[in-house]
C-alpha cells in the first residue's frame, strides 16, 4: 500500500508539471506571437519574422494560416518572391474562410510571375473555382493576362485581359481589343532580318534597328580590320594577314551581326513594353 501512494504522487507530481510546463510554453508562444505582429504592424520585419517562424515551430499548428501569410507580406517586401509564393501557398493551404483561401492563391500566383514564373501561376490561377466572387475574380483573369504576356501567348493574354476587365466595365474591353491588334502589328524590327543585314554589310542590321551609333561602330571597327588585313597581305604574305588579322574580324564581324539581332529584339520588346503599360493603365482607369 505505501508503495501505491508513492506511485500515485509520482504520477500525480509528473502530470502537474507536464500542465505547469505547458501552460507556461502556451503563454510564451502566445506572446511571442504577439510580439511579431506587432513588429510586423511596425515594419520591424526581420524581427517578426524570426518571432513567427518561432510560434509555427512550437506552435503544433496554432495561427498558421495568419502567420504564413504575414511572412509571405514580409518576404514580398524583402524581393524573395520565390519563398513569398511558398508562404502564400502554405496559408491558403491553411485557410478556413474561403476568402482567406482565395486572397492567398492570389498573392501566391502574382509573387510566381514576379519570380519569373508564369506558367506556374497560370497554372495556379487555373486551379481556382469557378464561381468564385466577382473581386477576385477581376484579379484572377488580371493576373492571368499579366502571365500569358509575360510568356508571349499575346492571344491567350487578351482573353484573359478581356474577361477581367469586363466584369466591372465591359465597354473597355474594346480598348484591350486594340491595344491587342495594335501589338499584333508591331513586325519591326525583325531580329532575322537585322543578322542577315550585318552579315550582308556590318553594322547595316544597327542602323535597320535604329541604333546608328552601333552602327557606326561595327561599320568602322570592321571596315578598319579588313583594310588592314589587305595592307598586310600586300606587303608581307597572305599567311601573316591571316594569322594577325582574321581572328580579329571574325570577332567583330560575327559579334557585330550578333549584336545587330540583340539590338532588334531590345527594340521590339521596348514597343511591346508600351502597349504593355497602355493595357495596365487601361485598368488604373476603372
Amino acid at each position: 500500500m505505501p508503495n501505491f501512494n508513492l506511485q500515485l504522487k509520482r504520477i500525480l507530481l509528473f502530470t502537474a508539471s507536464f500542465l505547469l510546463n505547458w501552460l507556461v510554453v502556451a503563454q510564451d508562444l502566445e506572446q511571442t506571437y504577439q510580439t511579431g505582429k506587432a513588429n510586423f504592424t511596425l515594419g520591424n520585419y526581420q524581427a517578426a519574422a524570426l518571432d513567427l517562424e518561432r510560434v509555427i515551430f512550437f506552435g503544433a499548428g496554432k495561427y498558421d494560416a495568419e502567420i504564413f501569410e504575414m511572412l509571405g507580406q514580409i518576404h514580398q517586401i524583402e524581393g524573395d518572391f520565390n519563398r513569398s509564393a511558398s508562404c502564400f501557398s502554405q496559408a491558403a493551404d491553411f485557410a478556413i474562410i474561403p476568402e482567406d483561401f482565395l486572397r492567398n492563391k492570389i498573392a501566391q500566383a502574382s509573387n510566381l510571375i514576379m519570380a519569373d514564373k508564369p506558367m506556374l501561376a497560370k497554372i495556379e490561377l487555373l486551379g481556382l473555382n469557378d464561381n468564385i466572387p466577382d473581386s477576385f475574380q477581376v484579379k484572377q483573369f488580371f493576373l492571368l493576362g499579366v502571365s500569358e504576356f509575360s510568356a508571349g501567348s499575346f492571344e491567350e493574354s487578351r482573353k484573359a485581359f478581356n474577361r477581367a476587365i469586363s466584369i466591372n466595365n465591359p465597354a473597355s474591353a474594346a480598348r484591350i481589343d486594340s491595344l491587342f491588334e495594335t501589338l499584333k502589328n508591331i513586325k519591326h524590327p525583325n531580329p532575322k532580318t537585322a543578322r542577315i543585314l550585318s552579315m550582308i554589310l556590318p553594322g547595316a542590321g544597327q542602323f535597320y534597328s535604329g541604333d546608328i551609333k552601333n552602327g557606326v561602330n561595327s561599320l568602322l571597327l570592321t571596315g578598319g580590320f579588313i583594310t588592314v588585313g589587305f595592307m598586310v597581305a600586300i606587303n608581307y604574305s597572305l599567311l601573316d594577314s591571316f594569322v594577325s588579322i582574321i581572328p580579329w574580324i571574325q570577332r567583330y564581324y560575327i559579334g557585330g551581326f550578333k549584336r545587330a539581332g540583340n539590338i532588334a529584339e531590345d527594340r521590339l520588346l521596348q514597343k511591346q513594353d508600351e502597349i504593355y503599360q497602355q493595357i495596365l493603365l487601361s485598368f488604373n482607369r476603372l
